[in-house]
């Protein structure tokens, strides 16, 4: 029962499993409906990087054969942060199958990889999971337009968008936005 409350909600996980204590921000990120889009404004160091990395491990624990990537622009920044995601895993106890710089793999084999800062190399993968590209404002249009059919594949589920495809996530922080002018 309790993995079931695991699966469903990675704030309780990150808190019980991980060890760490999110934020009220970071809570709302790790329960965005699947497939939406975040953009995360916050100050420097204020763990985007760190709430991320919890987002990916929960996913790759929580869903065999998964795929997530973090494209930075550059690949050592997007090994950091999958470094981050070892440091979750380590913290929950689990043990990975393959584990280097630019890569884990958990025996379910689900994965997170490290992408270079450039379109040239990394087209053709089908993620499932989260892709998170850290330092957006620093990478290129040809980098994003080259993530971008990553997820074509997976739609977001029935009911989670509107006619304009906003996601439930960005209506629900419009209202709240709005509701504070008010």
């Amino acid at each position: 029962m309790r993995d079931a409350a695991y699966k469903l909600d990675p704030a309780l996980w990150v808190e019980e499993i991980v060890g760490e204590t999110p934020s009220a921000w970071q809570k709302q990120f790790l329960r965005a409906p699947r497939g939406v889009q975040i953009l995360a404004l916050t100050a420097r160091q204020i763990g985007k990087t760190t709430t991320a990395a919890w987002a990916i491990a929960h996913h790759m624990v929580h869903h065999n054969n998964s795929l997530s990537v973090v494209v930075c622009p550059s690949q050592r920044q997007s090994g950091e942060a999958v470094r981050r995601v070892n440091d979750t895993l380590t913290a929950a106890r689990l043990d990975l199958d393959v584990d280097n710089t630019y890569g884990l793999e958990l025996k379910n084999r689900s994965r997170v990889l490290a992408l270079p800062g450039s379109d040239d190399s990394i087209r053709g993968l089908s993620v499932d999971g989260w892709i998170i590209a850290d330092e957006a404002a620093r990478l290129s249009t040809d980098l994003i337009a080259a993530v971008r059919p990553m997820r074509a594949r997976f739609a977001l589920p029935r009911g989670e968008q509107d006619g304009s495809g906003a996601s439930t996530m960005m209506r629900g922080l419009r209202r709240a936005r709005d509701a504070g002018r008010a």
